[in-house]
């Protein structure tokens, strides 16, 4: 994350678009899509294209030899407007309607997860061809979205759903898991990845050969705390890959760690008042636009003003909307600032964007895709 950012542009571009405004870096998504390739050379990534699906993210993603994953027709048919390719997609959300199977199946999509025998019904009566993955749960205390309380069976169950699913004609293909929204640790990937070894091995003695692991996403980024940085957090995760999967497809589903720092948000102060003893400060986007992270991601983004003093206040920053749950920063320290100054919130790429509304029909940023960045 950048300890300084050039305001002299940010200013420049404000000034030409207007704010809110939405930057999207295509170089940082290119970067941080060749670094995760390096650092895991053996691991095949498909872009979760929950974390942002603006269609220039999805255009400078496909560039760049990532598959997709996706969760809804919607999402399906943003990403194959672009492509025109069903290859490049997976569909790993294991509760799905049983028509939505079916349109998927039509597409081309053979391979389907799952979590509940249900589930595995329902791919049966529509795709009796299918290759399924059995999605587990994953312990993790040190992620900010635990998913697995959620989705996932025991992985001590894995194996009797592996047979039902060969005894209903499928084919079971192999695990997926996902270790929950911004891992804080590799722990949780290394001791899930040395049971599913030993699972995968105990599978092969009961006949099933099991080619395929899906090992999610998770990978962190910092915000406001530092977390690790990614290469000491793949190095023990592509160690382990390296020694106990050699045979075995591996499939990853970043989307946090391909967009998370590719974004900005520039907004301006539109109010401005004392209360309770603290400056508060409106600004023209809100918990309900790009700010809904802090809601839906418990993201807390590093904010940057134009510095105009040394000393600092107690400050509100609150959003445009009507509601009063609509704070941004309910405790904060900022200089003076006046009406019309920029506040700039970094780190905005992933999960803003996607959860974003037009409450009280304010309309969302507009977005601009840029090559470089903004950092000073």
């Amino acid at each position: 994350m950048p300890k300084s950012i050039d305001f002299n542009f940010i200013e420049e571009v404000a000034k030409r678009y207007d704010t809110p405004l939405f930057l999207i870096s295509a170089s940082k998504i290119r970067k941080n899509i060749q670094t995760l390739k390096n650092l895991l050379p053996n691991v095949e990534f498909f872009y979760a294209v929950k974390a942002n699906p603006h269609p220039d993210v999805i255009k400078v993603v496909a560039e760049n030899d990532v598959g997709f994953e996706v969760s809804s027709q919607n999402e399906f048919n943003l990403v194959y407007s672009l492509l025109k390719d069903s290859s490049k997609i997976i569909v790993s959300h294991p509760v799905k309607k049983e028509e939505e199977i079916e349109f998927y199946a039509k597409q081309g999509i053979r391979l389907f997860t799952v979590d509940s025998k249900e589930e595995i019904k329902k791919v049966k009566k529509v795709c009796e061809r299918a290759d399924i993955l059995v999605r587990i749960q994953v312990k993790n205390s040190r992620c900010v979205v635990n998913l697995s309380s959620k989705f996932g069976i025991p992985l001590e169950e894995a194996l009797d759903y592996c047979r039902y699913i060969k005894k209903l004609g499928l084919n079971p293909k192999g695990l997926a898991f996902h270790v929950g929204s911004q891992s804080l640790s590799p722990k949780p990937f290394i001791n899930v990845l040395n049971r599913v070894s030993k699972f995968y091995e105990i599978a092969k003695k009961d006949g099933i050969f099991l080619e395929i692991l899906n090992i999610g996403g998770g990978f962190p980024i910092p915000y406001k705390n530092p977390v690790p940085h990614l290469e000491v957090f793949c190095k023990p995760i592509k160690e382990i890959l390296d020694k106990k999967f050699t045979k075995v497809k591996i499939m990853a589903e970043p989307g946090r760690a391909i967009v998370g720092d590719a974004g900005l948000l520039i907004c301006k102060v539109i109010g401005i008042t004392k209360r309770n003893r603290k400056i508060w400060y409106y600004v023209d986007e809100s918990v309900y636009g790009l700010f809904s992270g802090k809601i839906y991601d418990q993201a807390s983004y590093p904010l940057m003003v134009k510095c105009n003093g040394v000393r600092k206040y107690r400050s509100v920053i609150a959003g445009r909307t009507c509601d009063s749950f609509d704070i941004i920063e309910k405790e904060i320290k900022l200089p003076l600032l006046k009406m019309g100054d920029l506040i700039v919130a970094l780190q905005m790429g992933a999960y803003t964007y996607s959860s974003s509304s037009e409450f009280n029909g304010f309309e969302k940023p507009k977005v601009k895709i840029i090559e470089g960045d903004w950092n000073g």
